[in-house]
């Protein structure tokens, strides 16, 4: 949100805001609707749908950030080790592809006739990118080893800022994607699809370069 805030900064270098009352209030009602809403039953979106938060299968289950006015710690979710107590901006959460998948199916068609590749088909690339990103080692993931806090540790230690930098070509993306695909359909746990045909549309779709 884009707030223009003026900043004073004093001779010690103590960084403080300058509100305006109307945006103090605009803070103050958005940090309130955050608490009072609870991502834990779901969410809704502009089109009027809603997206239960079921934890379903894991294959099923997008890793992503959520906004932690509460300031809870990362022990209050169960998470151990040496970052326990830090209370970072926001939290470990999830979305379920699935139940946002069949919570949208009825805009299957206008969605491949506009983006030339099938609704279904990125609810499941959206769900493995999500794993690839977050975790230390893809291939516990793939294992659900997660006994050990071996995933998603690198993703714990971004939760200030919600997003992560990786020193990764998207050639190697797309391999780690499709290897990923491949085992998943090994063992039946992703509905049959077209996404490795519709691949290199996706990622061009997701990535940003000059002449976009």
């Amino acid at each position: 949100m884009e707030k223009e805030f003026f900043l004073e900064i004093t001779e010690s270098g103590e960084i403080s805001e300058a509100r305006t009352s109307e945006q103090e209030s605009l803070i103050v009602s958005f940090d309130k609707r955050n608490e009072e809403n609870s991502p834990a039953s779901g969410f809704t979106s502009n089109l009027g749908t809603f997206t239960p938060s079921i934890k379903g299968e894991f294959n099923d289950t997008v890793l992503c950030a959520l906004l932690n006015p509460l300031r809870y710690k990362l022990n209050d979710f169960g998470i151990k080790g040496k970052f326990k107590d830090v209370s970072p901006n926001y939290l470990p959460w999830f979305v379920n592809s699935f139940e946002y998948y069949s919570s949208h199916k009825y805009l299957e068609d206008f969605f491949e006739q506009k983006h030339k590749f099938g609704f279904l088909e990125f609810c499941q690339m959206s769900t493995v990118f999500s794993h690839l990103l977050v975790a230390n080692n893809p291939k516990e993931i793939i294992n659900y080893l997660d006994e050990n806090n071996n995933i998603g540790m690198s993703f714990y230690l971004s939760f200030q800022r919600a997003y992560n930098l990786h020193g990764r070509l998207l050639a190697d993306i797309k391999s780690e994607i499709l290897e990923y695909v491949k085992l998943l359909r090994e063992r039946n746990h992703i509905k049959p699809s077209r996404l490795e045909v519709q691949l290199d549309e996706m990622l061009n779709f997701i990535t940003l370069d000059s002449s976009k």
